[in-house]
């Protein structure tokens, strides 16, 4: 896809993204298919997925020469605001956040049972703000770990801010 447009219209204010690449390749390996996908919208975000999908037990894989099922890639700055679904959007706007976002998802997802999954969720924002009320907060980096294994989270978040370090 070249140049193409996705419009969010079941929610409240339609959110419309225009200039949109998008590539997928499909390859059959013995008992999975591989995907390989990205989808960008040149220089606001990018999002790649690169997985195996089992189509007997609908299981969601790792491709195990990649570094992760799925990452997303976004420039948090005003201007990007409109690519977000508005209520993402309104949450970004009153804290006033803005950095480079990164989040990536590793492991194995089944499908039909999302329960059983074995994941982790990175997060790593760079150069950001971030304010609450008349207060706003500088952060150098924020880089966030949830860790899913069979209805069990574990969540961990670390912060690098005001010439000091928070866990």
């Amino acid at each position: 896809i070249s140049n193409g447009r996705v419009c969010f219209e079941n929610m409240p204010g339609a959110t419309v993204i225009d200039g949109i690449s998008a590539e997928m390749t499909v390859t059959p390996q013995t008992g999975w298919y591989s995907i390989h996908a990205t989808v960008k919208r040149k220089p606001h975000f990018g999002m790649t997925l690169i997985a195996g999908i089992n189509l007997d037990t609908l299981a969601l894989r790792m491709d195990p020469d990649a570094k992760e099922l799925l990452r997303i890639d976004m420039d948090l700055h005003r201007d990007n605001d409109k690519y977000l679904p508005r209520e993402i959007a309104a949450y970004v706007q009153r804290h006033q956040a803005q950095g480079k976002l990164q989040i990536a998802l590793h492991g194995v997802v089944p499908i039909e049972s999302l329960a059983a999954a074995k994941c982790e969720l990175t997060l790593r924002l760079d150069g950001a703000q971030f304010s609450v009320d008349q207060f706003t907060m500088p952060l150098k980096l924020v880089e966030g770990r949830a860790q899913y294994d069979q209805n069990k989270m574990v969540f961990s978040v670390n912060a690098e801010c005001l010439e000091g370090k928070l866990t």
